[in-house]
C-alpha cells in the first residue's frame, strides 16, 4: 500500500482519503474525485486536516481551484512493540521513515461514460514510463445505492483496470490487477445482486465480507466487496 496509487470514486466529504493520507501506511498517491460543490467541500475538509494548504486551495482571485496536485512529507511516531522500557515504564519510541504523499483533487462524474478517458492524461500520465502511472487501488463508499448506478460503476472499474495495464512496465512479467474496494450499506438486495452479476459478467472476481450490525432504526449493516481481475 505504501507505494500504491489510489483513486477514490465519489469522495464526498473526503473522510476516507483524509484518514488514509495521515496514516502510517499511507500510499504514494491518493486521488480524491467528485463533482462540483461536493469536491469543493472535500477540499475544504482536506485543508482543515492539513492534507493541503491554503495556497493549494485558492486561485489568485480567491476562488476555489480544483484538480489540485500536492506532495506532502509525512513522518510518524510509532511505539516500538516489544521495546525496552525506559524510566517510568514507558516503552522506547522510534520514528518511522518519512515518506511523500502526492494528492490530487479531480472533478470526475463516474456516471459519465467518457469521464475516465477524458481525464486519462491526469490519471494515467504518459510521461511515466516505469509503470508507476497505473492505479493500484480504487475505493468507493456507499456509492452504488440504486440499480441505475450499477452499470456505470462496473464500467468505470473496468476502464481503470484496462488503462492501468497499458501503463505497466515493460519489464513486468505479469499483469498486476487494479483492486477495487466498495463498502456499501445493505439497503437493497436487488441492487447488490445486480452489482455482483454485472461484475462477474465483466470478468471480475468478487469477494464479499458482510458486517451485519443491525440498529434500532432497522438498518442491516454494511458489506465490503473486494473486486479484481485474476491474473
Amino acid at each position: 500500500m505504501k507505494h500504491a496509487r489510489c483513486i477514490e470514486l465519489g469522495s464526498g466529504t473526503g473522510c476516507l482519503g483524509i484518514s488514509v493520507a495521515t496514516a502510517l501506511w499511507c500510499p504514494r498517491e491518493w486521488i480524491f474525485s467528485d463533482i462540483g460543490d461536493t469536491l469543493v467541500e472535500c477540499l475544504r475538509n482536506a485543508r482543515e486536516n492539513d492534507v493541503v494548504g491554503g495556497s493549494d486551495f485558492e486561485n489568485g482571485d480567491g476562488r476555489t481551484k480544483l484538480n489540485v496536485h500536492r506532495s506532502n512529507h509525512y513522518g510518524h511516531e510509532s511505539r516500538k512493540r516489544g521495546g525496552q522500557s525506559t524510566k517510568g515504564g514507558n516503552r522506547t519510541q522510534r520514528k518511522s521513515e518519512p515518506h511523500h504523499l502526492k494528492v490530487q483533487f479531480v472533478e470526475l462524474d463516474w456516471t459519465d461514460a467518457h469521464a475516465i478517458r477524458n481525464l486519462s492524461t491526469s490519471l494515467f500520465p504518459s510521461s511515466d514510463t516505469d509503470g508507476a502511472a497505473r492505479i493500484d487501488f480504487a475505493f468507493a463508499t456507499d456509492c452504488v445505492y440504486h440499480e441505475s448506478l450499477v452499470g456505470p460503476f462496473v464500467a468505470r472499474l473496468k476502464e481503470i483496470h484496462e488503462m492501468s495495464n497499458k501503463r505497466r512496465s515493460e519489464n513486468e512479467s505479469f499483469v498486476r490487477p487494479t483492486v477495487g474496494y466498495l463498502a456499501q450499506e445493505l439497503r437493497s438486495s436487488i441492487v447488490l445482486l445486480e452489482l455482483v452479476k454485472q461484475l462477474l459478467e465483466a470478468g471480475f472476481t468478487v469477494y464479499r465480507r458482510e458486517a451485519s450490525n443491525s440498529s434500532e432504526e432497522g438498518r442491516s449493516g454494511m458489506v465490503l466487496y473486494a473486486i479484481m481481475v485474476e491474473s
